[in-house]
């Protein structure tokens, strides 16, 4: 992060004049918090940024001169003058060519472009599409794999063995959220579409100074409980305007509230028509009952804080099971934190569910490296830096491989871990008890889900809400149930 910091502006104040502006949301929602034992803090401070729980402070931008100072303009800046990079737009990956699990080249738009003995593969098509080019490619689980096979619209898979990797497109998440809107007598709204002329003039004529300086978080606060035996991590977001129907409101102001490390889980995957499903299988939001109790905790706590100041709950009933009602009312909202698709790990283990080694090489391959959110395990915050971090960190375990030519014991490839498999699915049968969590999905599906869920030994689906997997501990008592399929994992 500190050498990343040396590229990029980070702050705290982007206005060019050092001033906070839209400060009134800060003010409401840091007496609130305040009233709650939090501490306000400088958050990316060192002392600050590993204890957050039950702090708050101004939220920190990558922001140089006013202006975001993205990797695009960082990091790109800093390429383009190298005459050995090359930058090819309007342009779609098809799949990697690999031999023996070492990556040749890549097919693009019908062109090959051909690695050197020693070249390597970065993959950095995000969260939702790394795995959907792996497996164009050939590398995945077997299911997919075999089903692609032979589909014309796939040569990617006709190019010699597969590299059997179950976990490719596994253990998908997103951010949990809500949004809430209040009201306060001390608020004063900041509309940006409004463009009013006074930030107008601020931003254009005093040096990219005013809010416009900023993208709109004025606050983030954090703070870690337990709900059901899992330790949960919160964070709270305050933007300077009202939401959806409050957007218009003079004295609104509106909070996202989140879980960073939702156990909920989805997978990505192609559908027996060759069509890519970002979320296929299972459910990245609110798809544990546990997850849904968690941010109706959190969100009553918040709700209860914000009343003791003054302030009035739009979005709904406020009492404590309104606010509970509102949440479960409103599940589902992509906040695109999106990560864990092919998740790193240096655990080998045979239990192990990782889908890259912790070079972050894709498992069954010795060159290709995972650079995006598809290699973070769980969440923690918005992913923005930690991306940035996990494309550095490849981009040198490359830069490694590609100095020692892939030679040595320390490239030797890594096998992916295959774990159970799925016995005889029972018909009309259903397994008692033992729950562990749910999912979406068909019943073929369910297998995959209960592979990479923790504690998950059996499951049963019924077509419960159009399909769902009841996935459990162990088998334990059944019993009759006309339509439910049940299986365990051997």
């Amino acid at each position: 992060m500190d050498e990343n910091e040396k590229t990029h502006g980070v702050t705290d104040k982007p206005s060019t004049d050092g001033v906070w502006y839209t400060q009134e949301g800060y003010k409401v929602v840091a007496k609130a918090f305040l009233g709650q034992g939090y501490s306000e803090r400088t958050l990316n401070d060192a002392a600050a940024r590993n204890n957050k729980s039950k702090t708050f402070g101004h939220a920190p931008f990558t922001f140089k001169n006013g202006r975001r100072d993205s990797p695009a303009n960082a990091f790109w800046g800093k390429m383009k003058t190298r005459t050995n990079v090359k930058l090819l737009t309007n342009t779609k990956v098809d799949y990697v060519l690999h031999s023996a699990g070492k990556a040749t080249g890549v097919m693009y738009g019908g062109t090959k472009a051909q690695l050197s003995s020693r070249g390597t593969i970065i993959m950095a098509a995000g969260a939702l599409s790394t795995p959907m080019v792996l497996i164009q490619s050939g590398i995945g689980p077997a299911d997919q794999l075999n089903m692609l096979k032979g589909n014309a619209k796939f040569p990617g898979l006709s190019q010699g063995d597969f590299i059997i990797n179950p976990y490719v497109g596994r253990n998908l998440f997103d951010t949990s959220m809500v949004i809430a809107s209040f009201s306060h007598p001390e608020m004063k709204s900041f509309r940006y579409r409004d463009y009013p002329s006074w930030a107008l003039d601020l931003y254009i004529n005093k040096n990219g100074s005013g809010p416009w300086s900023s993208s709109g978080p004025v606050l983030i606060g954090y703070e870690n409980f337990e709900v059901q035996g899992r330790q949960y991590e919160f964070q709270t977001t305050v933007l300077p305007h009202g939401f959806g129907e409050f957007a218009k409101l003079d004295n609104a102001l509106s909070i996202p509230l989140y879980i960073n490390n939702p156990e909920s889980r989805a997978a990505s995957g192609f559908d027996n028509n060759g069509a890519w499903q970002p979320f296929k299988e299972g459910g990245a939001y609110f798809a544990t009952n546990r997850d849904l109790v968690a941010m109706q905790q959190y969100a009553q706590h918040v709700v209860s804080a914000m009343k003791a100041q003054g302030a009035a709950f739009l979005s709904g009933a406020s009492d404590p099971n309104g606010v509970a009602n509102w949440v479960s009312a409103n599940r589902g909202m992509a906040a695109q934190h999106f990560g864990g698709s092919c998740y790193a790990s240096s655990d080998a283990s045979a239990g192990s569910k990782r889908c890259a080694d912790n070079k972050l090489r894709v498992l069954g391959t010795s060159n290709i490296f995972v650079a995006d959110a598809s290699a973070m395990r769980d969440g923690t915050v918005n992913p923005y830096g930690f991306i940035m971090y996990t494309g550095r960190e490849a981009a040198g375990q490359a830069a490694s491989y590609i100095s020692t030519g892939g030679a040595g014991s320390a490239w030797a490839i890594q096998k992916a871990a295959q774990g159970a498999t799925c016995g005889k699915i029972e018909e009309n049968v259903d397994y008692a008890g033992n729950d562990v969590g749910n999912a979406k999905s068909s019943a073929e599906g369910c297998c995959a889900i209960c592979q990479t869920t923790g504690g998950c030994k059996a499951f049963t689906w019924t077509n419960y809400n159009g399909g769902t997997c009841w996935l459990k501990s162990a088998k334990g008592a059944t019993s009759t149930n006309s339509g439910a399929r049940s299986a365990q994992l051997t």
